[in-house]
């Protein structure tokens, strides 16, 4: 199983949490830095992932730090649904930091329940939830509630389907990992009328 374990979606039937994605993304990147991957396993014990990275020698003086260039966005107040907590909390973060508001839920129903009182003027939905429940599925619910709000989908699924599926519903996609400054722009994009504060 050890080639297998590096394709999308493979989970080689065992129970467990995750779509079966992860290696797959690892892999992905390692290969671009052309640093691949190496396992080591042992049946019944466990198993080894390495990455071999060469050393090389740079004289400190010659190393530039370049800022990225990131678009200006209008802060807005922005309903952020994903169920890992770990992935919400870091999305919190780098969007408050971001200056914005952020409404944060786990689920549709503390969605809906947070966006009583307040409209948010953006949409941010991991794709998969719980219990098969999509994003798109939660912004449908809301749609009585907050009809015409611009939506990003984040999925760190690649498939034409899913992609035409997001798309179709007049939502934009972006793919996890996420770059942080394709998100910004996207939402700066989307914010146009917004003014900064």
């Amino acid at each position: 199983d050890q080639k297998m374990i590096f394709e999308e979606f493979r989970r080689l039937g065992r129970s467990g949490q995750g779509m079966g994605l992860g290696l797959a993304i690892a892999d992905r990147i390692a290969n671009m830095l052309n640093h691949p991957i190496m396992i080591r396993s042992w049946l019944d014990i466990g198993s080894v992932f390495s990455v071999e990275v060469p050393i090389t020698k740079i004289k400190l003086q010659e190393i530039t730090q370049i800022q990225p260039i990131i678009s200006p966005m209008p802060k807005a107040l922005i309903l952020l649904v994903d169920n890992d907590a770990e992935v919400l909390k870091a999305m919190l973060e780098l969007l408050v930091q971001w200056g914005n508001d952020v409404i944060a839920a786990s689920s549709i129903e503390q969605a809906l329940q947070r966006c009583k009182h307040q409209k948010p003027n953006i949409l941010l939905f991991d794709y998969h939830l719980d219990q098969g429940v999509t994003g798109l599925m939660v912004r449908a619910q809301l749609e009585s509630e907050l009809s015409n709000l611009p939506c990003i989908i984040l999925t760190a699924d690649r498939s034409e389907e899913v992609r035409n599926d997001i798309l179709n519903n007049g939502c934009q996609v972006l793919h996890k990992p996420i770059n942080p400054v394709k998100l910004k722009t996207e939402m700066a994009n989307m914010l146009p009328k917004l003014k900064n504060h």
